[in-house]
């Protein structure tokens, strides 16, 4: 019975490895569908801009400016 139980626990640990890397795997393919996407480039251009010219602000003073 221990060996079954070894087993089990083994194949729980292949099991969450794999749903790691399938989440892994959804992220990459995300970036690369974003890095093949002009449209998403330039949005990604456009917010490293605002970023740079200081066109943002923290994100506790928009939750503040939403709430009222």
């Amino acid at each position: 019975m221990e060996k079954q139980g070894a087993q089990t626990a083994f194949d729980k640990e292949v099991i969450n490895e794999l749903h790691k890397t399938q989440a892994l795997l959804e992220e990459l393919m995300e970036t690369i569908d974003i890095l093949n996407s002009p449209e998403e480039m330039k949005k990604l251009e456009e917010a490293e801009a605002d970023k740079r010219e200081g066109r943002v602000r923290k994100f506790s003073e928009f939750l503040k400016e939403i709430d009222g």
